[in-house]
């Protein structure tokens, strides 16, 4: 039992604090094995480190009365045996740690930044609906405001070698049927052209992609979707 003339009764706090020497912390504990009051009182005291970590020295210093640059460690013991002390860290922690749970709920409750979505594409063959000597691919990528369209059009050279360049024009048919010519080209035997063209239709709403003959409402190569 602890009496009030028990010689260990002052160390509780600063046992917890890690104030005591390595041989005093050593007795300390030796009598708290036997001493059920002491044990009591160190553990009524355990969280102290943890809220004290919490409030910054400033407002440690300001809640005991105490100089911002003093050692705190003499007036934290004295306040932890004060109720009236030790009620106000307590609270003035508590205000910090709401601070602080407030500032973390904030960041992991903050609706996060629209992350822009990646560019995606579409690469397609375009089939011939008339035979000729002209392949092509088509590659379809989604824009804020529209389709941004790239066309790989290579030009074999026909059996024999002959052949002239030609005018091509690529059209974009959306999903009202409506055509319209987003892009014109010349290309002949033994080319390979990779010109690109926009529109404004969404990607979703384009049905067809052709390239037709510059000043011809045939299609010569075309890509459904």
């Amino acid at each position: 039992m602890t009496s009030p003339t028990d010689p260990y009764r002052e160390w509780d706090v600063a046992y917890v604090l890690g104030s005591l020497s390595p041989a005093e912390r050593e007795e300390y504990e030796q009598h708290l094995s036997t001493c059920d009051e002491c044990s009591a009182a160190v553990a009524s005291f355990e969280s102290m480190p943890a809220v004290l970590s919490a409030v910054p020295k400033e407002q440690a210093a300001e809640l005991l009365d105490a100089p911002a640059e003093a050692d705190l460690m003499p007036s934290l013991a004295r306040a932890a045996r004060t109720s009236r002390r030790w009620s106000r860290i307590r609270i003035g922690a508590a205000l910090v740690g709401a601070a602080a749970a407030g500032a973390v709920l904030t960041i992991f409750l903050r609706a996060p930044e629209p992350v822009p979505q990646q560019q995606q594409a579409f690469p397609t063959m375009l089939t011939q609906t008339i035979p000729s000597p002209v392949t092509a691919s088509v590659n379809l990528v989604e824009e804020p405001w529209g389709t941004r369209i790239e066309i790989k059009c290579d030009y074999a050279v026909p059996k024999g070698g002959q052949g002239r360049s030609l005018g091509y024009a690529l059209f974009v048919v959306d999903s009202s049927g409506t055509a319209s010519q987003v892009g014109t080209w010349n290309a002949g035997p033994g080319t390979s052209m990779t010109p690109s063209a926009s529109t404004d239709v969404p990607r979703s709403k384009i049905t067809r992609i052709e390239i037709r003959l510059l000043n011809s409402d045939k299609a010569l190569l075309e890509a459904r979707f």
